[in-house]
């Protein structure tokens, strides 16, 4: 029988001062330092007929063309096929412009070109750091501090699932912890590179392990920090400057204590499950990827564009003569992405679908199910119950990104999701409503396509 291996890396891209960072459109101005530093981590297991590595970097998003050149670069540098490879985001919005997000910070496609690269070095250590290996899962839970932004009342997934990967004499060498939570503690205000809470979750289990630890945000397209008072999402509800530089800075530091709070209830709760968890040497790997052409809803008539465009100048203007700029950017995106589609729709040249890739990483009875973007928290808990397997991790922000994946139900309702935050993708138009459920028949198929006879281990009993 051939030895089960496994080798994680982690290598530092925290990116200079004066960066342009991105995540949210009211941010006045680039990074002005480091608060916590950001990483990349691979971890590649090999169970002698198969590579695979899952790659996971402190960003907010990665593109698919990206993804495609880093892919590239690996499988050169690793012999691991690129296909096998799982490049995800953490979603933090307290990092560098990495994607074209309208008026959310210029991509420095210098700074980009060294990202590929560094995650070129984070997998080829892995795979240099390969050894007899076993991997165990446990489950737990965490309740507080997330809850769903657009209905307090509505879904949340609390469920903390973490895998630990152990050398042959039982020392844990990586940990991985899905959660389902938007890396957003931080506002719009801070200027600082963060992490945000899964750094804090991140630091404190490695400290007390002493492995590497991989954070994986799962289904978070509608789930988020559970503050004190609901925050705005919409950039057109929210831009509201008249805060002082103070006030700013004083919202700036409740914020990261907010994030510390919550990144270390992760923490311990990680920690109490990683002592729960029995280890198994004999997985089997499994890898199997799809391309999707996603529909989009129909865009906007040339009459509509041409009327959004006179509106939207008019309020931008207004704006800067009210000394608001904040919300001049905000008017100004809503201007550029109608501008842009009215001359697509005059050339025929607008988009009606977006390509998508979904990818399982199966270990036996344990799936990493790979999905491009910000699906909601009901397709990511409805990935879960459908697959009839107890050990999945849904890996939001993976293999690229195509903005949000609403629920079919929550079209009904609208709201910044699925109304404004296409415009700044720069789509024609949001995510038509079958989306979510196309993504959860590939997943399920992927799934059932990449069968395993023979489950390795058991999970703990409930809780």
């Amino acid at each position: 029988m051939n030895m089960f291996r496994a080798g994680v890396a982690q290598v530092d891209i925290t990116p200079s001062l004066d960066t342009a960072m991105t995540g949210y459109v009211l941010r006045d101005g680039p990074s002005v330092g480091t608060h916590d530093p950001l990483h990349a981590r691979a971890l590649v297991f090999d169970d002698g007929e198969n590579l695979a590595a899952i790659v996971i970097c402190e960003v907010l998003a990665l593109d698919s063309r990206f993804v495609a050149a880093a892919r590239t670069g690996i499988s050169e540098a690793t012999g691991i096929p690129a296909l096998n490879i799982m490049i995800a985001s953490t979603h933090t919005h307290s990092g560098s412009a990495t994607i074209f997000l309208r008026n959310c910070g210029e991509v420095d496609e210098r700074w980009l070109s060294s990202l590929q690269r560094r995650l070129v070095e984070a997998s080829q250590q892995a795979l240099l750091n390969l050894e007899e290996a076993r991997i165990g899962i446990g489950r737990g839970s965490v309740s507080v501090g997330a809850r769903n932004r657009r209905d307090g009342a509505g879904p949340a997934d609390t469920e903390l699932l973490a895998m630990r990967v152990d050398d042959a004499q039982d020392k844990p060498l990586a940990v991985v912890l899905p959660y389902a939570c938007h890396p957003t503690f931080l506002g719009s205000d801070n200027r600082l590179i963060s992490a945000d809470y899964p750094g804090y979750a991140l630091d404190s289990v490695q400290r007390r392990t002493g492995a590497i630890v991989l954070f994986i945000t799962g289904a978070a397209g509608d789930v988020g920090p559970s503050p004190e008072a609901d925050s705005v999402v919409s950039p057109l509800d929210a831009a509201d400057d008249s805060m002082s530089s103070t006030d700013s800075r004083a919202a700036s530091a409740r914020d990261f204590e907010r994030a510390a709070i919550f990144g270390n209830r992760l923490a311990a709760e990680a920690l109490r499950v990683l002592e729960t968890i029995s280890t198994t040497g004999q997985p089997k790997i499994h890898v199997i990827s799809e391309v999707l052409d996603l529909p989009l809803r129909n865009p906007p008539t040339m009459q509509e564009l041409e009327e959004c465009i006179v509106s939207s100048r008019r309020l931008a203007q207004e704006a800067v003569v009210a000394s608001r700029p904040m919300l001049a950017r905000v008017h100004g995106a809503m201007l550029g992405w109608a501008d842009a589609t009215l001359a697509a729709v005059r050339d025929g040249t607008v988009s009606t679908s977006v390509p998508a890739e979904v990818q399982v990483v199966r270990l036996d009875d344990t799936a990493f199910v790979g999905i491009p973007g910000e699906p909601f928290v009901g397709l990511g808990l409805r990935i879960k119950e459908a697959t009839g397997m107890d050990l999945v991790f849904v890996c939001g922000y993976t293999n690229g990104d195509i903005g949000y994946v609403p629920t079919r139900h929550e079209y009904d309702e609208g709201g910044y999701e699925i109304d404004e935050a296409f415009k700044y993708y720069g789509y024609p138009a949001a995510l038509a409503p079958a989306t979510g459920e196309i993504l959860i028949t590939t997943v399920l198929r992927l799934i059932e396509e990449a069968t395993v006879l023979q489950p390795a281990f058991a999970i703990p009993g409930p809780l």
